[in-house]
């Protein structure tokens, strides 16, 4: 428990992750108004294509989903990288991961203490992101039922929409709030090796975020009909998992969807932080 509190204390006065953060923050912020005072954006042409009601399409609830798909591939993965990359690394460039492990404390608990609390961390980073957007929406757009579909730009198709209740809408995001910061689970444990093997964060962070992307795009590599192998290794991609959040909005939530791509997400993560673990057991950490 000692371990637990003095990593979420170091955790709390990151300025880095904080300042990363509020920029998330302002970017949400920003798009939010440029959807109320502007009129030229997806949703609101969306609601004119489809003569709908604007207060079904345009909401709280289908605004969040919009900047939460545009954040996901882009600032998510980068500050969850700047969670977990620093754990080890950061401590072994300040000079202070000796004097951790002078203690008496193992090096097990050490390492899954620091990865805990990294999780715990992004946990509260994504329910800010998401609270703080929805929030921002409520203002500006009020509390309205919703117009909701897997993906956003599905609402024109009749079979796959559907409106759900605003009370339902809160509760959706909420879920997906547990459930994308699951799925950001091996982007977290990539970044957290990436810690074992380098001495400097920055380091660590750049290859962590190149694997990621590395990854994303052999995901799209894999849409091209030509490109057979890139399709066949398509569904075993961590990346390709990570767009289940998005069963979360159909009319009944299709957790037959989500929980075999959970499965896929548990296995990479137990595969990165196992593999850590017995290195971080066994590597020489003095040099």
């Amino acid at each position: 428990m000692q371990i637990l509190r003095i990593e979420i204390y170091k955790m709390i006065h990151q300025r880095k992750l904080a300042l990363g953060v509020a920029g998330l923050a302002l970017f949400s912020l920003f798009l939010q108004v440029g959807f109320r005072y502007q009129g030229r954006n997806p949703l609101t042409a969306i609601a004119r294509r489809g003569d709908f009601d604007m207060e079904l399409v345009l909401n709280s609830i289908n605004s969040t989903r919009l900047i939460v798909n545009s954040c996901y591939y882009l600032f998510l993965p980068i500050l969850t990288a700047m969670i977990f990359a620093g754990q080890i690394a950061g401590e072994r460039s300040q000079g202070t991961l000796f004097g951790i492990l002078s203690r008496p404390v193992s090096r097990w608990s050490l390492f899954l203490g620091k990865f805990l609390v990294s999780t715990l961390a992004l946990l509260a980073v994504v329910l800010f992101f998401v609270g703080f957007t929805f929030l921002v929406g409520c203002v500006l757009f009020g509390a309205h039922d919703f117009l909701s579909s897997p993906r956003i730009f599905d609402l024109l198709d009749e079979y796959k929409s559907s409106i759900l209740s605003f009370e339902t809408g809160v509760c959706r995001l909420f879920i997906t709030s547990l459930v994308l910061t699951f799925l950001l689970l091996p982007t977290g444990a990539i970044a957290f090796y990436c810690s074992l093997l380098f001495h400097q964060t920055h380091t660590a962070m750049a290859t962590s975020l190149l694997i990621f992307y590395g990854s994303y795009v052999l995901q799209g590599l894999g849409n091209i009909e030509w490109l057979s192998l890139f399709s066949r290794i398509q569904p075993y991609l961590f990346t390709t998992a990570m767009e289940s959040w998005m069963y979360v909005f159909y009319p009944a939530i299709e957790w037959g969807e989500i929980i075999p791509r959970a499965v896929l997400v548990l296995i990479y993560t137990l595969a990165i932080m196992g593999t850590g673990l017995v290195q971080f057991h066994y590597q020489d950490l003095t040099e």
